[in-house]
């Protein structure tokens, strides 16, 4: 409620009546959620590890179901792109929690999960999600364009840094071998 007010009192009032006009005297979280059209951090935590595991087809079927249920594309994306930003954050810095606004726990699994992956791969997929992710909220199919941006991130989790590259090219060079093989050939 609190991040949906940004930092307006009176909308986070207005939207605490709403949140007991809809759900009556016992709230949960996932009335709150289901209430402002929010896609819940299992959703989001769970199509992450899809992406970043490779498996498309799990990615696609999970963001097909959420079509089905109404899915706001923006709130959705940014919602995919703050928890990149988070498992970025949580692989750069000691003290995340001083650059996030999330609970212990979620914290705890955006650490857990940004320890399996190199910071490499984590940037390169979210800046492969932030570009095609912001084209879907002015596409005429924002579906497409979501389904084309996983698959672009699925894709781009693959890539080699030039820099590797070069790197791998530096050592060939200087191998032994390739030393020997000049030496017979001059």
């Amino acid at each position: 409620i609190v991040r949906e007010a940004a930092g307006s009192v009176r909308d986070g009032l207005s939207l605490i009546d709403q949140v007991f006009s809809y759900c009556g005297t016992t709230v949960s979280g996932e009335d709150v959620v289901d209430m402002l059209g929010l896609v819940s951090n299992e959703a989001i935590s769970s199509i992450t590890a899809a992406l970043l595991g490779g498996n498309i087809d799990d990615a696609l079927g999970q963001l097909d179901k959420m079509f089905e249920y109404g899915l706001d594309v923006k709130r959705f994306s940014n919602d995919l792109l703050s928890w990149f930003r988070s498992l970025v954050i949580c692989s750069m810095t000691k003290d995340p929690q001083a650059l996030l606004d999330e609970p212990d726990e979620v914290i705890a699994e955006l650490k857990e999960t940004a320890a399996a992956y190199p910071v490499k791969t984590l940037t390169l997929m979210f800046n492969t999600l932030l570009e095609n992710l912001e084209k879907a909220g002015f596409s005429s199919q924002p579906r497409f364009a979501v389904e084309m941006a996983f698959i672009k991130t699925v894709h781009a989790r693959e890539v080699v840094p030039v820099s590797s590259l070069l790197g791998r090219l530096d050592e060939l060079l200087e191998s032994p071998d390739l030393q020997d093989y000049k030496k017979k050939t001059v």
